[in-house]
């Protein structure tokens, strides 16, 4: 029983915090090797599948009701992206120059339509 007991609240004693987390130190390196494998990735992941429909309405010359489905991504290019680390715990991420193809349904109901 001794041994579970240190177990559990030794870490908790030893860093003076009730939830000890994970630290991790981010390189530049890191970051090119995540943005070089991350691009193709979301790029497969939005090409995969369908995106979720969506339904709403607004407020423009009176309501407008308006639905979008089957958007569909048939192609996808990110030519530019650029990571850098800011200290002391975030990571800015700048897409430049990207570009898809995007077919899709889509419906409006307007009073003057």
């Amino acid at each position: 029983m001794w041994v579970l007991w240190c177990f559990f609240w030794f870490p908790i004693l030893h860093t003076g915090h009730p939830s000890p987390a994970v630290i991790m130190r981010v390189s530049q390196k890191w970051l090119d090797y995540v943005q070089s494998e991350g691009k193709e990735v979301l790029r497969n992941m939005l090409l995969k599948e369908p995106l979720p429909n969506i339904t709403g309405s607004t407020q423009m010359f009176g309501k407008v009701n308006y639905t979008i489905t089957g958007v569909l991504i048939e192609e996808f290019d990110i030519s530019h992206i650029n990571s850098a680390p800011i200290p002391p715990a975030d990571v800015q991420v700048i897409v430049e120059d990207a570009k898809a193809k995007v077919y899709g349904q889509w419906k409006v109901k307007h009073w003057l339509m």
